[in-house]
């Protein structure tokens, strides 16, 4: 059990870890722009973890 104190990227690897021991596809550090009026806007948002193309996981770490 981690306990607090990590980084936000020590808490997400361990959490992809668990995702992969479960067999839950996902998606790490995927990228996700923005549309504004039909333009495309890349702002540099990224979802921490994406769980079967469905659920947005967003880590804090304080």
């Amino acid at each position: 059990m981690l306990g607090p104190g990590l980084l936000e990227l020590a808490y997400e690897a361990c959490v992809c870890h668990e995702l992969c021991l479960r067999g839950v596809d996902f998606e790490r550090q995927r990228t996700a722009g923005i549309v504004y009026e039909g333009l495309a806007v890349d702002c540099g948002y990224r979802i921490d973890v994406l769980v079967r193309r469905t659920l947005v996981v967003e880590l804090e770490a304080r």
